[in-house]
């Protein structure tokens, strides 16, 4: 229901982006044509999932048609990874920096890990734009996930604010 994704509609439009939704078994499509479509040559693009319990086989399954997306990668553009689950978690967010290496994010995806519960969506989110390091005019973070923003589940960010420049 479009009401229930408000959470990521406010963050993507103050951001220029926009809510894509997609199955499981087309997540890997759905990241390439959004790359495809957005990303231009010399893009910094973060591909930030969420590794809640639920999402374990969306993460192999883009971890195993990983060559596909870097395929879609253009010509000068560097990509990152992070992934998250709840916030008051110990380690809840881990990142793999933007790199010109695209195997060094599809590696981390793809790393065996032990799924946890919950998830923090603004948190990860926030901490993804503080940690990369952001070199290209045209950015983009695709936000994999099976659950919606809720308030309760964000425990570091109390405020946060976007702005795009052109």
């Amino acid at each position: 229901a479009p009401g229930r994704l408000i959470g990521f509609t406010n963050i993507c439009t103050s951001t220029g982006g926009e809510v894509v939704s997609s199955t499981p078994y087309d997540l890997v499509k759905t990241s390439i044509e959004q790359i495809e479509t957005h990303a231009e040559d010399s893009t910094d693009i973060v591909i930030l999932i969420d590794i809640s319990g639920s999402m374990g086989n969306n993460v192999e399954s883009i971890a195993s048609e990983s060559d596909a997306i870097i395929v879609s990668v253009p010509q000068g553009s560097r990509i990152g990874a992070a992934s998250f689950r709840l916030s008051n978690s110990p380690l809840w967010f881990k990142h793999s920096d933007l790199s010109e290496d695209h195997w060094n994010a599809m590696d981390f995806i793809g790393r065996k890990r032990k799924y946890m519960s919950s998830e923090s969506h603004l948190d990860a989110i926030v901490n993804t734009v503080s940690a990369s390091t952001w070199v290209n005019n045209k950015r983009m973070i695709i936000t994999i996930t099976d659950e919606l923003i809720a308030v309760n589940e964000n425990k570091k960010v109390k405020s946060f604010s976007f702005s795009v420049e052109e």
